[in-house]
C-alpha cells in the first residue's frame, strides 16, 4: 500500500507485543540508514536489546520502460529482506558507518504527478505522469560524474574510520 505503516503491522504479525516501530524511507539508503539508527539507540538506550529490521522495495511499479530516461532503473525488482540486531550478540558485529546526502539532485528522479505539485488524476495518470521520471538527465549525470565517487570513497573511508580500521 501506498503510505502503509508496515512496521507496525510486522511486529503485530510476529507477535512483538512489547515492541514499538518506525518506518523509514530513503530509496537505495535505507538498510544502511535502519543499521546506523539501529545501532545509534541500542548505544543510548540500554532497555533496548533487540531491532528487527525489515524492508520492501516496489518501485520497479512506477518505471515505464518506454521512458528511456529513466532506463537506469531497467534492471530493478521487487524485493525485500530483514536481519535482526542484537546487544551483545558474539558474532556478526555491526560496526561503523557513515551516510552522506547531495540534495542537489533529490528532484532529478521524481513521480510527476504524485504529490501537491500535482496531484495524481485521471489525464496526469492517462499521460504517463504517476511514473518515475528523470528530470533533467544531462545535468544529473554530469552531477553524478563530478561528485559520486570522491564521495563514495569517502564514505568507505569514514565506515572505515569509524569501525577502527585504517582506510
Amino acid at each position: 500500500h501506498l503510505l502503509w505503516t508496515a512496521g507496525i503491522k510486522l511486529a503485530y504479525e510476529i507477535g512483538a507485543t512489547r515492541a514499538w516501530a518506525i518506518d523509514v524511507q530513503m530509496r537505495c539508503g535505507t538498510t544502511i540508514a535502519a543499521m546506523k539508527m539501529a545501532k545509534d539507540m541500542m548505544a543510548g538506550d540500554p532497555d533496548i536489546n533487540t531491532v528487527l529490521i525489515a524492508g520492501g522495495y516496489r518501485n520497479v511499479d512506477l518505471i515505464n520502460y518506454k521512458n528511456h530516461r529513466t532506463s537506469f532503473m531497467f534492471n530493478l525488482a521487487a524485493g525485500g529482506g530483514a536481519m535482526l540486531l542484537r546487544r551483545d550478540w558474539p558474532r556478526n558485529h555491526l560496526l561503523g558507518s557513515h551516510i552522506m546526502t547531495d540534495g542537489y539532485m533529490s528532484e532529478h528522479v521524481v513521480v510527476p504527478a504524485s504529490g501537491t505539485r500535482r496531484f495524481p488524476n485521471d489525464e496526469s495518470v492517462a499521460q504517463g505522469l504517476f511514473y518515475l521520471d528523470l528530470v533533467e538527465p544531462e545535468l544529473m549525470k554530469n552531477r553524478l560524474n563530478e561528485v559520486s565517487m570522491d564521495n563514495w570513497m569517502h564514505c568507505i573511508d569514514e565506515a572505515l574510520r569509524k569501525s577502527g580500521t585504517k582506510p
